[in-house]
């Protein structure tokens, strides 16, 4: 069995970063990550959404992330329980 290796989220320090992929190694172009609602007040996980899709869990797999895409983490004042 190989192992995926699995990012654990957290709120971003930043609006937006775009990561070049180098193409000699993975398929996508670029990750593109944007914060939305981001503030000294509005600074937990609201949602997640990778390439359109909500994520059920704050975590993205290594594989996921060298395709290429977007993740975009909407932030809010209060902490979401489930």
């Amino acid at each position: 069995m190989r192992l995926s290796p699995v990012f654990d989220l957290s709120t971003p320090l930043f609006d937006k970063i775009t990561i070049r992929l180098d193409a000699r190694y993975y398929g996508g172009k670029t990750f593109t990550i944007e914060t939305r609602n981001l503030s000294d007040e509005s600074f937990y996980i609201r949602s997640a959404l990778l390439n359109g899709r909500k994520l059920e869990k704050p975590q993205i797999h290594f594989a996921d992330l060298v395709k290429g895409g977007s993740l975009i983490i909407e932030t809010d004042t209060k902490p979401v329980i489930n």
